[in-house]
């Protein structure tokens, strides 16, 4: 059902309870703050803002854009989620092996899936992104067609987990003969990069983040209302710190030392289609009437 560029679904998979409340619209990014020192001190060099961010993420003042252009409702086979998933985990060299090499079969799409014959429904979200600068956006993203994904079952992604490690262990015992191994995922690390990578959420926010953390049974990991709080580790003990709008879009990125004293932030503001056009129109409407008065006035000083 689409009410104005609000998109609402009410999923039918077994996750009847949660829906998905992203409206189409822009939203620009702002690294408001970034104390290198205290980074340095507390993270360590090993990562940086352009690691997890890209662009210019590392210079205060920079700025990103996404524009989502469409949400839909779809069902994901096997390889298709542990693509869009897990590729980022596998070696360039073991990416390269497995497609063009000996053993390319137990990479193939139609292996896993045969195997793993298994669909997950989702909600997928196509966006354009313009990566961080601190100069001018482009006309062109730098990113034209980027996807988004948000499973309507946050327990679907332990089965994804567990079944992709499963075939991780022996894959691994072919790779070894040549040198190669490609490592297991854990249930942290693919939680860290659904939040951090993620636009938004599915609604209400605070319940799927919650159903999405007993998921994998982390213990670092808590949500209070739209905020959802992780301890890590680098140098030092440190806090991400996440924010949901009730649509279920990130706003903010904060990262705290264990003093609570703010490392990095990003902030956003999202402008859906939904509010520019009600502004379209509140201009329009008060164009027009500035037209009518004049015309009025200058009628009333004719007939003087």
């Amino acid at each position: 059902m689409i009410i104005l560029g609000v998109i609402c679904y009410t999923p039918y998979a077994r996750s009847v309870k949660y829906e998905l409340n992203l409206a189409r619209g822009t939203e620009v990014r702002v690294i408001e703050y970034l104390d290198e020192d205290e980074w340095e001190e507390t993270i360590g060099n090993s990562i940086t803002p352009k690691d997890w961010f890209g662009g210019d993420a590392e210079r205060e003042n920079a700025k990103s854009k996404f524009t989502l252009r469409s949400t839909d409702e779809v069902k994901y086979t096997t390889y298709d989620i542990w693509y869009l998933l897990f590729v980022e985990y596998i070696p360039l060299e073991v990416q390269h092996f497995l497609l063009t090499g000996l053993n390319q079969t137990i990479f193939t799409e139609e292996y896993i899936n045969t195997r793993f014959d298994t669909e997950y429904s989702a909600w997928e979200g196509i966006y354009s992104e313009w990566d961080f600068t601190t100069e001018t956006f482009d006309d062109e993203a730098d990113e034209k067609e980027q996807i988004m994904t948000i499973l309507k079952d946050p327990e679907d992604y332990e089965e994804i987990l567990n079944i992709y490690n499963e075939w991780v262990v022996d894959t691994n015992e072919t790779l070894q003969v040549y040198n190669l191994t490609i490592p297991t995922v854990s249930q942290e690390e693919i939680f860290w990069s659904i939040v951090k990578n993620s636009l938004g959420i599915a609604c209400p926010v605070e319940e799927y983040l919650e159903e999405l953390i007993d998921t994998f049974q982390i213990d670092n990991i808590e949500v209070q209302e739209n905020k959802l709080i992780f301890e890590k580790e680098g140098k030092k003990e440190y806090i991400v710190e996440i924010y949901f709008d009730d649509q279920g879009f990130r706003t903010s990125f904060i990262i705290k030392n264990k003093n609570s004293v703010i490392v990095y932030k990003i902030a956003g503001d999202y402008s859906t289609e939904i509010l520019l056009g009600i502004l379209s129109i509140v201009l329009i409407c008060g164009f027009v009437g500035i037209i009518v008065l004049t015309i009025k006035r200058r009628k009333r000083i004719r007939e003087i």
